[in-house]
């Protein structure tokens, strides 16, 4: 309370008053007199044409006493972007406080600048079901779902969206993502419900749990049809290329297909989406989670959410030192490595939890290599990429991409299954460490092998 008090008077004492022009102000006079460098979140009197606003460093104080509310009040926390909490916190005080001085801000003025904040999120949140475009597949398949993730081929959607809906209405409503989808050969839309979020903090976390739920279908889809597959809002690629290249004065073309999905017929997607149906209904409780609030193991949740994001972009990756840096992030952010040294450590354990292989055991793949040497590898080419060892531009590290591509595939896949068997325990322990114990633990009592 004495420093979220301490920022107001910041706050307070950065407000910056300027009066009105006094006369008419003609063509760039008016921009002139409006634009001031020195000023933010102006608010203006249309009356008298007099300005407040803040100050640069007052600012920061919003943006202080924004973190600060949003790590003692969790609905503020999900429910709205930083930034957007620090202008409705900056809007509040200019309306508020405005010809105050910061000696004269009391901890009642503080309370009744919360009860503005609290009357602004409660004006600004509802339940939303946000409609994200998708490029998945060509044709239409049956609906499924990851969690609280629906997706649709889109003509499904449109029908069962505006059945006894006034036409008029529909395309009004429905006209621009037609169109935004059709310039990018989108067939798909996810429908995600979000609740107790002002509305771009609901669309961010739709997009993200999209992402999420679509890391379950390239988990049941083999990747030569599910790498490209994604939410087209997001970074993509076009869904076909066309290049144009002249050799002698004559000009030759190609075209590249790079549509997801491409060759893969309804009936055997259906057929993966089936079968597969164990781990989509995982990763669903995953997507859930990140979602909504309270889940059981927070940081876990967190921490298989932030590395799903970064497989699935490594996964789409044109540039493969690129990739390697991403999956090998995914892996690391998975188990909460904080360095090189430590994430080597946990990603020996976490294969000897997972496959039952200590350091020192040759890989299944290439007798010639221990875990141990395949574990630095893997590492150490991420590390060499973002450090200018190996050139972004000039290496090829396709070897190391699919090492890498394949080793945190798996072990995300892996990893959220047990996480809901993890889960089940009576008193789990949130935390990467406990977590690859207890699952060693498991392996030992499984097998009898003792754990190195």
């Amino acid at each position: 309370m004495t420093n979220d008090l301490s920022f107001l008077r910041a706050i307070v004492g950065d407000i910056v008053a300027v009066p009105g022009p006094g006369r008419q102000l003609d063509g760039d006079e008016t921009l002139q007199w409006l634009q001031n460098p020195q000023m933010v979140f102006q608010q203006m009197d249309p009356a008298t044409g007099a300005r407040i606003g803040l100050r640069h460093t007052g600012v920061a104080a919003a943006l202080a006493l924004a973190a600060s509310l949003q790590k003692s009040k969790s609905a503020y926390g999900r429910g709205t972007r930083r930034n957007v909490l620090a202008t409705a916190i900056a809007n509040a005080a200019l309306g508020a406080f405005a010809g105050r001085t910061e000696d004269t801000i009391t901890k009642a003025d503080f309370a009744a600048l919360e009860e503005a904040v609290s009357d602004w999120f409660a004006s600004k949140v509802a339940t939303r079901t946000h409609v994200v475009p998708c490029a998945i597949l060509l044709n239409a398949a049956k609906c499924f779902e990851v969690g609280p993730v629906q997706f649709s081929y889109v003509s499904d959607f449109i029908k069962r969206r505006t059945t006894g809906v006034n036409e008029f209405v529909s395309q009004l409503a429905y006209g621009p993502l037609l169109q935004t989808m059709e310039a990018r050969s989108a067939k798909w839309v996810a429908e995600v419900e979000i609740e107790g979020c002002e509305f771009e903090r609901a669309e961010e976390m739709a997009n993200l749990a999209t992402d999420l739920a679509l890391v379950a279908v390239q988990f049941a889809v083999p990747k030569y049809y599910s790498r490209h597959m994604s939410r087209i809002t997001a970074r993509t690629l076009p869904p076909t290329v066309g290049s144009v290249h002249i050799s002698e004065a004559v000009p030759r073309f190609s075209m590249h297909n790079r549509f997801p999905g491409y060759g893969l017929s309804i009936e055997v997607f259906e057929q993966f989406i089936a079968t597969q149906s164990t781990i989509l209904q995982s990763v669903g409780r995953r997507v859930a989670n990140f979602i909504g609030q309270g889940a059981k193991l927070e940081k876990l949740e967190r921490a298989w959410s932030d590395a799903a994001y970064w497989f699935h972009e490594g996964l789409a990756e044109p540039q493969a030192t690129i990739a390697v840096a991403k999956l090998e992030t995914s892996i690391e952010v998975l188990f909460g490595a904080g360095n090189p040294t430590e994430c080597k450590n946990r990603l020996c354990d976490a294969i000897w939890a997972f496959y039952g292989l200590t350091p020192n055991d040759p890989l299944p793949t290439d007798p010639t290599m221990t875990v141990a040497k395949y574990v630095t590898n893997i590492v150490t080419a991420r590390s060499r990429v973002l450090h200018g060892t190996f050139s972004t531009l000039a290496e090829n590290v396709e070897a190391q991409r699919a090492d890498v591509e394949l080793l945190s595939f798996d072990m995300l896949r892996l990893s959220s299954l047990t996480l809901d068997k993890y889960g089940e325990t009576s008193a789990p322990n949130d935390d990467a460490r406990a977590f690859l114990a207890w699952l060693k633990t498991l392996r030992q009592s499984q097998t009898g092998r003792t754990t190195p």
